[in-house]
């Protein structure tokens, strides 16, 4: 009995859990903005992305392994979907152009759905059914997805994933709104006079905005650079470097990746996880190094 009470104690301390993303009331149809680069943005940003998330899930199954396994057909289904709300007077999208990056959305949001399953269910015993929190989640679909990750192979996938992410001490604390909707309230600052001298000095955008886009606050509240970031600020310095011909940038680089190392391809740092290089790095060298051929070399 004592057990018990000290359970149902236990269970209300933990506080009121996260219920399922829903589609949310709209009296008036809503306007969707793009940037230059594709990527949705401005006041209804997280709206938008959050009716892809709901829509993705109810459409696209959880046992498919990746995004490049769901059928075309689903995707296209998935995206004509995605248009009637659009056609019921919820969003306004000007561009009809912007299939391939609102799938994108769809797939990262899908991810994160599997991902946030596998954590707040499935790995915890102890918690909700997923089946009342997800109506369309398929006892079946959860059965065979439970399976998948319980297995040795996933197992050791998600382990070096895990080990991989934990060498990352420059995690971005730019929020559910990423770099594109910081950028506004960085330009006021940066006008006011408000940021540090020393960042001042960084004369490239990519590099100042991955500078501010990692900045934590201190006791006060105010935002500061992280003692573990000062190294690459000052790597950032090497703007006048290149401005004295000192130093020479190769195919693929910028100042960014001549302070912290290449880019990872499918995203760009400091621009968005969903931007390639070729957006990302608008403007840059991009051929590849000269590849020696083996066959061609003769031995000395």
């Amino acid at each position: 009995m004592i057990s018990h009470n000290n359970n149902r104690c236990h269970n209300h301390n933990r506080g009121k859990k996260r219920t399922a993303t829903r589609l949310r009331d709209i009296t008036e149809p809503q306007e969707v903005e793009f940037n230059c680069l594709g990527q949705h943005c401005g006041d209804n940003q997280n709206k938008f992305a959050n009716d892809c998330g709901v829509v993705t899930r109810k459409l696209i199954s959880i046992e498919y392994l990746t995004w490049k396994k769901v059928p075309a057909n689903e995707k296209e289904n998935l995206w004509l979907t995605i248009k009637k709300i659009q056609k019921q007077k919820r969003w306004k999208i000007h561009d009809e152009n912007r299939k391939s990056y609102v799938l994108m959305t769809c797939n990262h949001k899908w991810r994160s759905y599997k991902k946030r399953l596998k954590k707040n269910f499935l790995v915890n015993e102890n918690e909700r059914n997923p089946l009342e929190s997800y109506s369309y989640l398929e006892k079946t679909a959860l059965q065979k997805f439970k399976e998948r990750i319980s297995s040795t192979e996933f197992q050791d996938i998600s382990e070096k994933a895990r080990m991989s992410s934990m060498c990352n001490t420059n995690l971005a604390r730019v929020g559910p709104h990423g770099y594109r909707g910081n950028k506004a309230k960085w330009e006021q600052e940066k006008a006011s006079g408000q940021l540090p001298s020393q960042l001042y000095e960084i004369k490239s955008e990519r590099s100042l905005d991955y500078v501010l886009g990692r900045r934590s606050k201190n006791e006060s509240g105010s935002k500061i650079i992280p003692p573990n970031m000062e190294p690459i600020v000052k790597k950032a310095y090497v703007q006048k470097e290149i401005s004295e011909g000192d130093l020479l940038l190769g195919p693929g680089e910028d100042l960014l990746t001549k302070a912290i190392g290449p880019e990872h391809p499918g995203r760009t740092r400091a621009v968005g996880h969903d931007i390639g290089l070729r957006k990302g790095m608008q403007g840059l060298d991009k051929k590849k190094r000269n590849v020696v051929d083996k066959d061609v070399v003769k031995p000395i």
